[in-house]
């Protein structure tokens, strides 16, 4: 069985590999196009590509998303009704077919070997996230597995309409930056060099908002690297680094990389996205440290059950704190203050609120899951219109860079033929 260091490796390999195929996939589409058909619809077809792969990418997505979700659902079911979860999944792998069947087979296969259903599906079912399997994980160890894939069913259901808007707040920030980028370039190489010599001959004053322009391109563009300009090699590095993780989404899963400590930190400190971040990760350590009072372990031992999901290393440095306390007993509110944990939760743990200590931590699983779900929506529904105001400025503002010289130049040749006339 392959470490973690030698999978990580191993798809950093294969991303590298991706974003090269994409170049060289994109370069021989072009080239073909220019040398066989047209170099006007070559040059047109970087649009074309821009538009479909995002779409066959989030196509791609939901599929697996779907297949992901027909995985957990037999689970669930075997759990719910105390079936052997082997005889189960061969069971409906009889009614599936293609790939749907071979990630059946091979969970399967592992599970009669003896690997634990978290192992199995951590090595098998790549459509499933890494959260989704940490929390399978940590509820099989503590005896709540069918309450744990129940919550996760009711959790990862999504409408086609949700799909669609995240796909959307996915790839569309980064392709309309691309285009503005790319549509920049076109501009102050073509465009911009021949309205100055205009400009000039005629002696007029270039419009304000058009120097604006130019002076905040020259500055973007100015700098180069062996006389090739620094952001066009940044533009093409960076739509083939994007490119390539839609062509790889539409032909297979990309491997979930471990996330970097790092990112854990901007994201704490980040507005909103700490909220976020928070009360996701509070969610899911209260929900096992819940199951596994339930199970009938003590407290240190469920909390450090919660430390093992994914979560933000944040929370989870204030949990093993929060243990750290509990072991050295410490009570549990006293020890959950000195770890920073929020002051909500310190109450709710606290001697003399309640007689059910895994009761008051559901509540705050609840609380904290709802906390989620709200942040959540408010971000997917703001996003479109934000992202939309931006780039809508942003479009304006190149427009009237263009367009405000043409009315200048018009009212100029106005003025001088009514001059002529008289």
């Amino acid at each position: 069985m392959p470490t973690e260091p030698t999978r990580t490796g191993l798809a950093l390999m294969k991303f590298i590999a991706w974003r090269i195929v994409t170049a060289a996939v994109i370069t021989l589409f072009v080239a073909t196009l220019w040398f066989t058909i047209s170099p006007l619809l070559a040059l047109v077809s970087p649009l074309l590509i821009v538009v479909f792969f995002p779409e066959l990418a989030g196509m791609s997505t939901r599929v697996r998303k779907q297949r992901a979700a027909m995985i957990l659902s037999y689970l669930e079911q075997a759990v719910r009704l105390n079936l052997p979860l082997p005889g189960m999944l061969a069971a409906a792998r009889k009614s599936e077919q293609g790939l749907m069947a071979q990630r059946l087979l091979k969970v399967q296969e592992l599970l009669e070997k003896g690997a634990s259903l978290e192992t199995s599906l951590r090595l098998e079912t790549p459509e499933i996230s890494r959260r989704v399997v940490s929390l399978i994980g940590a509820a099989e160890r503590t005896g709540q597995l069918p309450q744990a894939l129940a919550r996760i069913m009711d959790e990862e259901q999504e409408s086609p309409e949700q799909a669609e808007r995240n796909a959307f707040g996915r790839w569309y920030p980064l392709m309309m930056t691309l285009v503005l980028l790319g549509v920049t370039t076109m501009i102050m190489v073509f465009v911009v060099p021949k309205m100055e010599y205009i400009f000039h001959d005629f002696g007029l004053r270039i419009p304000p908002v058009t120097r604006m322009l130019m002076n905040l391109s020259r500055a973007i563009f100015q700098a180069d690297l062996f006389d090739i300009p620094l952001m066009l090699i940044v533009v093409v590095v960076t739509a083939v680094i994007a490119l390539g993780g839609m062509f790889e989404r539409i032909w297979t899963q990309p491997q979930e990389l471990p996330r970097p400590t790092w990112f854990d930190y901007i994201a704490w400190i980040t507005p909103v996205w700490h909220g976020v971040v928070r009360d996701r990760s509070m969610a899911d350590a209260c929900d096992t440290i819940a199951g596994a009072l339930r199970g009938g372990q003590p407290l240190h031992r469920a909390i450090e059950e919660a430390t093992t999901l994914r979560m933000n290393e944040i929370v989870r440095e204030r949990m093993r704190e929060w243990q750290a306390g509990v072991e050295a007993g410490q009570p549990a509110d006293e020890a959950a203050r000195q770890a920073k944990l929020p002051p909500l939760f310190t109450g709710m743990i606290g001697s003399g609120r309640g007689i059910d200590p895994a009761a008051s931590i559901e509540f705050l699983a609840s609380y904290y899951h709802g906390r989620f779900s709200r942040s959540r929506e408010l971000i997917r529904a703001g996003a479109v219109p934000i992202m939309a105001l931006i780039f809508g400025g942003i479009v304006l503002f190149i427009a009237a860079g263009l367009f405000t010289p043409l009315i200048s130049m018009m009212d100029h040749l106005a003025g001088s033929v009514k001059v002529v006339s008289k």
